[in-house]
């Protein structure tokens, strides 16, 4: 494919992004500078810690050393958290701390002069502030991409939210679903553009890079046991629960059924990963559910499992499921969010209603005791994976946009 080769070369963008940086989003902040810098005339990377004293990521190191310009900034918040972890002693250590930081961030952006500042993946307190600096200093373009599926929110997030929208050019979305769940959490604007190309964060794995084998080895999988599993973070709002559910169905069919749940919770004050896993004990799925917690090497996992099934009560565009695809893994998940855009029912998976482990059960059953089925499905999912969630054509699509945006005249869908 033909990328855009619009000239960038007197321009200047930055990206900023905030902590925490999750392993996917770090390889693709990094894929996202190196273009960035092969492209614009300035371009820099702007990192926004939520709170001081932490530590600094790696992948800003591997920044660097491609000679890609790094600005770090730090704010406290949130004050809730910060207070009960003692990060700050007062709410107004924490204000006094951020007005000075706001100050600081309105000069460089004043210094710097960018053309354009593309917001991913920021919480909503630096955002608020980084986009009023950034409209105090004159930047011309200044647009967020949506990727939240929190949902219901408090009422000062809400309102944070509205002002966000008020400072932003454009919101960009990856498809009319995200709109909706935007406008309803606050984000009220006509500037939207939906760039479907974007759900590309997820990884470009293939079969042929990954080990299942190192993973039989570390868990003592017996060759030929069916194997099922699902990559995500621990939150209710995946629908966990169910998906062990439908495994204390499986097993009955499937005595020797194995189900992996690859990942662990972001927040470290909830006690949803604890809960998922008493839960597992009363269902009495001790020896058949796996939890590995957070882990890097997922590709081994996804070429181990013979069907991902992704349980969730809402989503708006799961990137694991991209993933999945990639890995020429069937897919069974809800029909909620964006999902019915990414899986083709039964053309690359089963598409289930939410909350209903009877409806993941069956179609986890019938993929498992058809092979046949399960590579034509695997294998058509990552051709459709290939057709519209490469790098080429979302580098390329946000390109096109940003010429848009600089020249008046940015286009709804790309």
């Amino acid at each position: 494919m033909t990328l855009y080769t619009s000239d960038f070369s007197t321009k200047r963008l930055a990206v900023v992004t905030g902590y925490y940086p999750t392993p996917v989003l770090a390889r693709n902040f990094l894929e996202l500078a190196r273009r960035g810098r092969a492209t614009a005339g300035k371009f820099v990377f702007i990192f926004v810690y939520w709170w001081k004293d932490v530590p600094r990521p790696p992948f800003l190191d591997d920044l660097e050393a491609e000679g890609v310009e790094v600005k770090e900034f730090t704010l406290m918040g949130p004050i809730r958290q910060g207070l009960q972890r003692a990060w700050i002693r007062s709410p107004w250590e924490a204000i006094q701390w951020n007005w000075k930081a706001f100050q600081e961030i309105k000069a460089y952006f004043s210094q710097q002069k960018f053309h354009l500042l593309f917001f991913l993946h920021t919480p909503w307190y630096s955002e608020l502030m980084l986009a009023l600096a950034a409209r105090m200093a004159m930047v011309p373009f200044v647009m967020k991409v949506f990727t939240s599926t929190q949902f219901p929110l408090q009422v000062h997030r809400w309102l944070a939210h509205f002002f966000i929208a008020q400072l932003m050019s454009r919101i960009i979305v990856i498809s009319p679903e995200a709109r909706s769940l935007s406008l309803l959490i606050g984000y009220l604007t006509p500037r939207y553009t939906v760039i479907r190309s974007l759900g590309v964060a997820g990884r470009q794995f293939h079969r042929s890079d990954a080990n299942p084998d190192k993973i039989r080895s570390e868990f003592r999988l017996p060759q030929g046991i069916p194997i099922v599993g699902t990559v995500c973070r621990i939150d209710p709002i995946k629908g966990l629960r169910f998906f062990l559910q439908a495994l204390s169905l499986l097993r009955k069919d499937f005595p020797s059924i194995k189900g992996f749940i690859v990942g662990g919770q972001y927040d470290p004050s909830e006690t949803w990963e604890k809960d998922l896993k008493e839960y597992a004990q009363q269902l009495g799925l001790s020896d058949t559910v796996i939890f590995t917690g957070m882990r890097e090497d997922v590709e081994n996992f996804y070429a181990l499992l013979d069907v991902y099934v992704h349980p969730a009560l809402y989503d708006l565009f799961p990137f694991s499921i991209l993933e999945a695809m990639a890995m020429e893994l069937p897919v069974v998940a809800s029909r909620v969010g964006g999902i019915p855009d990414m899986v083709e029912e039964g053309i690359t998976g089963f598409l289930v209603p939410s909350r209903n482990a009877q409806a993941l059960y069956t179609a986890i059953k019938k993929l498992l005791e058809n092979p046949e089925l399960r590579v034509e499905m695997g294998k058509k999912g990552r051709e459709k994976m290939l057709q519209n969630w490469t790098v080429d054509r979302a580098f390329s699509d946000i390109l096109a946009f940003f010429k848009d945006c600089l020249l008046g005249s940015p286009r709804k869908s790309y």
